[in-house]
């Protein structure tokens, strides 16, 4: 929602941005439109009676809007108090899928669980209270159309944001990762960077398992510095990974843990030599933004391959190369690699593609064409 916010408000509208308290906001939202608004984080199944006052009594507070933007997921308790606070101010409500909320909680408990029923009963429900939808995937739009029945869908897609720019690999951030990794600053490993959010639809587990594959394919030959594999971000799952993490025996393979802020996000994702989506959808219908931040600084993508709606946003073999095991992974990093710091033909060719792709539409741009209309055509006719 960071985006919307910004997007809105160099287009002259006055915000309220709402969302939890946590990480703290990349500077560039210190616009004078945009008052930010911070609610109590409140989880599992108890704390949605608390999330949604939380919610509902920060939205009473803001300025009273002509149009609600909620993203969803989540989509409970967040569409509903949207839809209670839109008709009692006299607000249209705009919903931006990201993805179908019940498959993330169905990816915990199972499909057939009582509550993902229960959670997917009232997610269709409830998604028909809006007055306008934005779909971040072809595939997930035409399922809200076909199986859901909502007819006022539009494809709204993920772009590189501006921040994303390719820049010199030799910055102080790269040096800072290499210290981390226990190597000189003069040291030329490859650099991979992994975002991610610590949560159950990050295969992770996935880098431990190729980290040791490649160990056993570069005892004997393999890049002369190594390989650096940097996992970005902060969540639930990361203790547990840093405890394993610890107990393993690196030789070339070196994976480290980092957390920094949004305002020094892009640099870290230019820095890599190459980036590493885990993404696997629950929904099959989804896309993973880190993809776009990648390709918008020119970074190469290994990303995991969870179906036909990926190819939406990378082209295999041209900026991205795909995998489905820990194996797959492993051959991935061997092909781009092994010779490193001498390029392959490999990397060249999805460096060039990625470039390529980041010289196309931005995220505003692609706002103003699929966004703007929905967003601030409802007030208009309201």
């Amino acid at each position: 929602m960071q985006y919307h916010a910004l997007a809105l408000a160099v287009n002259g509208v006055d915000v309220d941005l709402i969302g939890e308290e946590g990480t703290p906001l990349p500077s560039r939202l210190q616009h004078p439109r945009i008052c930010v608004h911070r609610v109590k984080a409140h989880r599992g199944l108890a704390g949605v009676a608390g999330s949604a006052l939380a919610l509902f009594v920060a939205c009473r507070r803001a300025r009273r809007p002509d149009v609600i933007v909620a993203q969803t997921p989540p989509a409970i308790p967040t569409v509903m108090v949207a839809w209670m606070v839109a008709r009692l101010r006299g607000s249209c409500l705009v919903l931006d899928w990201h993805n179908l909320g019940w498959t993330m909680l169905a990816d915990r408990h199972g499909a057939g669980h009582a509550i993902v029923r229960m959670a997917r009963m009232l997610e269709r429900m409830s998604s028909k209270l809006a007055d306008e939808h934005l779909a971040v995937s072809d595939a997930l739009a035409q399922h809200l159309r076909a199986t859901w029945g909502l007819t006022r869908v539009r494809v709204f897609r993920d772009r590189p944001a501006e921040p994303f720019s390719p820049r010199s690999i030799r910055d102080t951030m790269r040096a800072g990762m290499l210290r981390q990794a226990g190597l000189s600053t003069d040291a030329q490993p490859a650099v991979v960077i992994s975002p991610t959010s610590w949560t159950r639809d990050e295969a992770l587990d996935l880098v431990l398992s190729a980290a040791d594959e490649l160990e056993e394919i570069w005892r004997d030959d393999g890049p002369a510095d190594g390989l650096v594999i940097v996992i970005s971000g902060d969540g639930a799952g990361r203790a547990a990974f840093e405890q394993r993490l610890r107990a393993r025996s690196a030789r070339r393979v070196r994976i480290v843990t980092t957390f920094v802020s949004g305002d020094d996000y892009p640099a870290l994702v230019a820095s890599a030599d190459a980036g590493l989506s885990l993404h696997r959808s629950t929904s099959g219908l989804d896309l993973p933004m880190k993809i776009c931040d990648l390709v918008g600084a020119s970074v190469p993508v290994c990303a995991l391959d969870y179906g036909t709606t990926l190819r939406e946003l990378v082209e295999p073999d041209r900026n991205a190369i795909l995998f489905t095991d820990a194996r797959g992974l492993a051959s991935c990093l061997d092909r781009l690699f092994r010779a490193w710091p001498v390029r392959s033909a490999l990397w060249q060719q999805l460096h060039a593609g990625a470039a390529a792709a980041a010289s196309g539409p931005r995220w505003i741009e692609g706002w103003q064409q699929e966004a703007r209309e929905v967003i601030i055509g409802p007030a208009s006719r309201s």
